[in-house]
């Protein structure tokens, strides 16, 4: 028996792994866009890479996808992921603005700026790639 593993010939990234007959021929299930490799990697994290395993480059963050063999920033995701932040600092500011809450008009004023604050990331230059945050009233 010998072990394979299945990669992706754009990314370097491993589909699958097993193990076959050292006489299988595994020509005709390889799927297009794929190689077959018997080297094994030294980790789970590595790459095929020119002819060798590699170690793929740390994630630069969670808003970086694996695409055509390095790490590329997915604007989406980035904007997704700064909008669920603010949606959140917003529901927990949500109660400086009651009427007849526990502030006074001045102290509600200073929370309803930095909401505005907060609801205007997405129109600041950069968004989503860099985003500067309102600081909240103490």
């Amino acid at each position: 028996m010998k072990k394979i593993w299945v990669v992706n010939a754009n990314t370097g990234v491993i589909e699958a792994s097993g193990s076959v007959s050292e006489s299988t021929d595994m020509t005709g299930h390889i799927p297009l866009g794929s190689l077959l490799v018997e080297v094994p990697p030294n980790s789970d994290t590595q790459i095929w890479r020119d002819g060798a395993w590699a170690d793929c480059p740390t994630r630069p963050s969670e808003n970086h996808l694996w695409v055509d063999g390095a790490w590329q920033l997915n604007a989406q995701v980035a904007a997704t992921t700064l909008r669920r932040k603010r949606d959140l600092l917003l529901v927990k500011s949500d109660w400086t603005q009651l009427p007849n809450g526990p502030l006074t008009s001045e102290r509600q004023a200073a929370w309803g700026i930095y909401r505005q604050a907060l609801r205007d990331i997405t129109s600041q230059q950069g968004y989503p790639l860099e985003v500067v945050w309102p600081t909240a009233p103490e």
